[in-house]
């Protein structure tokens, strides 16, 4: 009878620890396959995976402004390298275009005897006597009404240029350069350094009432004359033997 009631209660324990294992199975299963709604979201749409940037305003940047710009410095210098607009004509290529015109005509190597500075106009002139005859102003035998001589082109030893023209012809050689400026402003030195020199000159002939304008000027306008003139511009200019030595005994007190 004790052997019965041990077997009995040995089969009751088993039946209860075999009826709680699928229970504790199944449970187990249910927690992993029956998770809530808020742990795994729904997904209806791949859209919904990309996150949501907020919108942020940026600013504009005005490219074409820019653009513009940078254009405008290029340009800026493009304009002075340009041949048409930068280029400038030397006073070689002055000389050969008036070489070209019938109205001109070259006279080389001619002696200067001396020079006279002139300051009685606005802008101060000197008169290089030469040695050989040119055509410029000459007086005439026939008075007007107040008894003064007529001014007639005719053969003269006169050369009559502006000294802002002999200075530009001075600043071409390195050695007289550096008196240039003393004869653009009317200093009375040029007879010292020129005497006894040579100059080369073009004559311009420039008929009466024709517009005209200087080549050598750096405005270009124009003028007329009452009488026909011919017009003297120098181009070439050398000191002769007291020239040299004037030139050194200035140099020296500078």
């Amino acid at each position: 009878m004790l052997q019965d009631a041990i077997t009995n209660k040995v089969d009751k324990a088993t039946t209860v620890v075999i009826d709680i294992m699928p229970k504790t199975r199944r449970t187990t299963v249910a927690t992993v396959t029956t998770a809530p709604a808020s742990v795994v979201p729904e997904v209806k749409d791949a859209s919904v995976l990309e996150p949501d940037v907020p919108e942020v305003d940026v600013p504009e940047v005005d490219t074409d402004t820019d653009a513009e710009s940078e254009d405008a410095s290029t340009n800026f210098f493009d304009q002075f390298s340009n041949e048409e607009n930068g280029a400038e004509k030397t006073r070689d290529d002055i000389v050969a275009e008036l070489l070209l015109r019938p109205n001109v005509k070259k006279l080389s190597g001619l002696h200067i005897k001396n020079v006279v500075t002139n300051t009685t106009k606005d802008v101060p002139f000197l008169t290089f006597v030469l040695k050989e005859w040119i055509i410029g102003d000459t007086r005439s035998t026939t008075t007007d009404a107040f008894g003064v001589p007529e001014v007639v082109l005719g053969k003269t030893h006169n050369a009559v240029v502006s000294a802002y023209a002999v200075a530009a012809v001075m600043k071409d050689n390195p050695k007289t350069a550096i008196f240039a400026q003393r004869i653009a402003g009317g200093n009375d030195v040029a007879n010292a350094l020129f005497a006894g020199g040579t100059m080369d000159i073009l004559m311009e002939y420039v008929a009466a009432r024709e517009e005209y304008v200087n080549p050598f000027a750096s405005t270009g306008t124009p003028t007329t004359f009452d009488r026909d003139h011919v017009l003297i511009h120098i181009i070439g200019l050398t000191m002769g033997e007291v020239g040299r030595d004037a030139y050194a005994a200035m140099l020296a007190r500078i």
